[in-house]
């Protein structure tokens, strides 16, 4: 939205939150007083037409009639099913507010400073065309630093929770065109420099990553529930990227590194269980948002156990887990079999979750 900036002070977000809550409470308020008024409206209607047509004919008739309207029972069922009604066409709505507001903490300042601190990369295309020197330290030097570029660039077109898919989209080709580039002189030049192969399969890992996130967000389009939190879901995985350098390394400029991974594991859960509340979604649905809750999951539980050790690293075995992992996504996403929901097991604690996380290739 055009009137929410990224640098919202706390004060203005702290409006908005007793905003987000105190409309819908109102609303309710304003709703049940109309109820109550048309009932009794309803109930005087009644009562006045049968004085009117059966009170000579039948006054017995009339003064039972007469108290059956006004039995506090009958008003309380009519109002309880009106009130179903409204609760249900209002659902959508809380939950549409309550997915804009959970995830405006996540970009917004903590403390006067931003989780990444410095700013965010202009968006820029490759101009200039990659060409593999002769020599094998020029080779290995220009590789490494033009790979950190189409980084920077690819990590541009994620702002917050925001994804520009389709401008992403459109440099697309370029960028996987630079990447099979530097992938032949890497091989041609340095076959054997692992850290240089594991920058090289991080970032290719993540360009495809952010391809497969455009053809997700152009699927999932509607306004409908189980849309909204998948798209959510979406572009957490895709923001989670960003975290990383890119050798998959987290970023050691990130504010509050712990409390932040926590947030977002929080953030996750709270999806998760509005996910589990829908009924009738459509054939595929549960198996596609349990591999992007996983993805999501496992991501996000591996950063939060690296977070402080990330300078005795081994860009090697980072780059063997993260392609690990990604044949694992693929594998869920492709084979179109219903999971199942094997998230419940997280949530609810049962054998289910331990069995996922033994498996868990991080």
């Amino acid at each position: 939205m055009s009137w929410f900036k990224r640098d919202i002070s706390c004060r203005n977000y702290l409006q908005y939150i007793i905003l987000c809550f105190f409309l819908p409470s109102q609303l309710t308020i304003l709703f049940v007083e109309r109820e109550r008024l048309r009932l009794r409206s309803i109930s005087n209607n009644v009562t006045h037409y049968a004085n009117h047509t059966f009170a000579k004919a039948n006054p017995k008739h009339l003064s039972e009639r007469a108290v059956q309207l006004h039995k506090p029972s009958l008003n309380r069922k009519l109002f309880l099913e009106e009130m179903k009604a409204f609760c249900k066409y209002f659902t959508p709505f809380f939950i549409l507010v309550t997915l804009l507001f959970s995830t405006l903490g996540l970009s917004t300042l903590v403390g006067g400073k931003s989780h990444l601190s410095g700013r965010y990369p202009k968006r820029q295309g490759l101009s200039e065309i990659f060409t593999c020197p002769e020599k094998q330290e020029d080779a290995i030097n220009g590789a490494e630093d033009r790979l950190i570029i189409i980084f920077q660039v690819m990590t541009s077109f994620v702002k917050g929770r925001s994804f520009d898919s389709e401008a992403f989209a459109k440099v697309q080709p370029n960028i996987d065109h630079e990447i099979q580039e530097i992938g032949e002189c890497v091989q041609k030049k340095a076959p054997t420099d692992t850290l240089l192969l594991s920058q090289l399969e991080f970032v290719e890992l993540a360009s495809q990553d952010y391809l497969n996130a455009v053809e997700y967000l152009r699927y999932y389009t509607s306004n409908k529930t189980y849309q909204q939190l998948a798209r959510s879901v979406i572009k957490l995985n895709v923001f989670l990227i960003t975290l990383q350098d890119s050798f998959g390394i987290p970023k050691r400029e990130i504010v509050d590194y712990d409390d932040f991974i926590a947030k977002n594991i929080d953030l996750l859960d709270l999806w998760a269980s509005m996910f589990l509340q829908l009924t009738e979604l459509p054939p595929g649905m549960d198996g596609f948002f349990d591999s992007q809750y996983t993805r999501a999951r496992q991501r996000l539980q591996w950063l939060a156990s690296h977070g402080k050790d990330h300078g005795s690293w081994n860009a090697a075995t980072i780059a063997t887990a993260a392609n690990s992992v990604y044949s694992y996504y693929k594998f869920i996403v492709e084979s179109g079999q219903s999971l199942k929901r094997k998230f419940k097991g997280f949530l609810r604690g049962n054998k289910e979750n331990r069995a996922r996380i033994n498996r868990n290739p991080w």
